[in-house]
């Protein structure tokens, strides 16, 4: 615990009580609502139109693949902008140090954008989505297992910086 505010993924108060109070505050943004019914919506059309045929399955599945991770990191912005005051109660800091949850990540992004779209120019940008694709899958991971607010803000960076390149 941490000023008597115990950290996530200990005892009842954690991992379990966190997603619930993030959750009961998505069910109140319009945004995160209208995506988490358009998403299934579109794939599971998208993915009728893939099982007609082998032909058809070869002409979509790139596509589905190319836009899947945007429409991720866009319900991650969301949810991550309506998740701060759980993210501050759960790490124990004021809600001004919180908001670097979500300024680490278009920081990141926004000086990475150009430079990764010129990689992408010099190096192909087939590379440089799949190397942005991967860092951002990395650096969920290390958001998720985030024991502090520096570890949380240092993976929120990260995830810039593959958004950036997925973006590119």
């Amino acid at each position: 615990t941490r000023g008597g505010v115990p950290l996530p993924g200990e005892g009842a108060g954690g991992v379990r009580a966190t997603a619930r109070r993030v959750l009961q505050q998505l069910r109140h943004d319009p945004r995160t609502v209208a995506l988490l019914v358009v998403v299934p919506a579109v794939l599971l059309l998208l993915l009728r139109y893939v099982f007609n045929s082998r032909e058809q399955y070869s002409e979509v599945a790139p596509a589905l693949l190319g836009v899947f991770p945007f429409l991720l990191m866009f319900l991650v912005t969301s949810i991550a902008n309506i998740a701060l005051p759980t993210i501050a109660h759960d790490m124990g800091v004021t809600p001004g140090e919180s908001i670097w949850v979500v300024n680490a990540y278009q920081l990141a992004v926004t000086v990475t954008l150009l430079p990764f779209a010129s990689m992408g120019d010099i190096y192909g940008h087939r590379r440089v989505y799949i190397c942005g694709l991967v860092v951002y899958t990395a650096a969920s991971l290390v958001c998720a297992l985030a024991p502090s607010l520096p570890v949380l803000v240092l993976g929120r960076v990260l995830q810039g910086f593959g958004g950036a390149g997925i973006m590119s």
